[in-house]
């Protein structure tokens, strides 16, 4: 997503420092780390415990809140760009990830970045911030660290397993799988896969699992179907009643990237001695006409208290959503 540096948006997160330069990620420059380090003295400075995500979340609730009885009239970015920094050094911490510069177009913003996955907790804070949305940090950082952590299934199935989706999602087909791929066990990370995804469709892929697994727990779902298209410059998500409607939508988008959620079962048992549960939600995601690739994320299904089992899990490859 492109950085906005106007007046008063809180999404205008790029350290100063350097010209962003030609797409792709770079380490931050000496000025660029000096920003964030500002930022993390301001943080702690309000005296919030910045190694808790729970205290940073109730910090980010409570300034929202006063900030919205106000009228919205004070800036928030140096407090929005302050918990993303602290936000990103919880993960960081958590995962052994480090913080790097992702550039698109001329503009850029500070990431945590694994081998495997990458998160932009800057453009997090903001999106939630002008959302209003409130209670969702420490779960954040909990779904975020396991999608950071790896995405190495435990559960191996048989050569033609796969995603099989729920009774009330019939027209999502199952993804198609490699039988060598999954013989010798799935693909820990998407660069593991035959056609390797974009860096920038792995972002979209982790933010759209990561609202499924929101939408889910703890109440058990039903979840409704989405997309996420990005147009290169902003991300717009729409919810349908199946997801047949939402490809439909991300075929006529003419998007730089897409991606779709849906709630089912894995067609494959769980391994010996890990929960025998099958519920998933899945999201499938692919850069404008290259093949696409479907991650999925399991749960305990009990209405009211249901909770993530395990960590997110390569299932294969699909057609092209766009």
């Amino acid at each position: 997503m492109a950085v906005d540096v106007g007046p008063g948006n809180p999404s205008a997160n790029a350290p100063t420092g350097a010209p962003p330069g030609p797409a792709g990620d770079r380490a931050l420059t000496a000025q660029e780390s000096a920003h964030l380090e500002r930022l993390r003295r301001d943080l702690a400075a309000s005296g919030v415990d910045v190694l808790d995500p729970h205290a940073l979340g109730a910090l980010s609730d409570s300034s929202w809140q006063a900030w919205s009885q106000a009228g919205g009239t004070t800036d928030p970015r140096p407090l929005v760009r302050a918990l993303g920094v602290g936000l990103g050094d919880v993960l960081a911490r958590a995962t052994g990830a480090g913080w790097m510069l992702r550039t698109t177009e001329g503009t850029g913003t500070p990431v945590v970045l694994t081998s495997a996955w990458c998160v932009a907790p800057l453009e997090e804070v903001s999106a939630r911030w002008q959302a209003g949305e409130l209670g969702w940090t420490a779960g954040w950082v909990e779904r975020t660290v396991a999608h950071l952590t790896g995405t190495r299934s435990r559960h191996a199935g048989p050569a033609h397993a796969g995603a099989a989706p729920g009774p009330a999602r019939p027209d999502v087909p199952s993804p198609v799988r490699s039988g060598e791929e999954h013989a010798a066990g799935r693909p820990r990370t998407p660069d593991e896969l035959p056609s390797h995804p974009s860096s920038a469709v792995q972002d979209l892929a982790l933010r759209a699992l990561a609202q499924a697994v929101e939408d889910v727990v703890p109440a058990g779902g039903p979840l409704a179907p989405f997309a996420m298209v990005d147009d290169g410059s902003q991300v717009v998500v729409r919810r349908f009643t199946e997801p047949g409607l939402a490809r439909a939508w991300v075929r006529a988008s003419g998007a730089v990237r897409a991606a779709i959620a849906w709630q089912g079962r894995l067609d494959e048992p769980a391994a010996p001695g890990d929960s025998p549960g099958r519920d998933a939600v899945f999201v499938e995601a692919c850069d404008n006409g290259r093949p696409g690739f479907v991650v999925a994320h399991r749960y305990a299904s009990v209405p009211g208290v249901s909770r993530i089992v395990g960590t997110p899990e390569i299932v294969g490859t699909c057609a092209p959503l766009l």
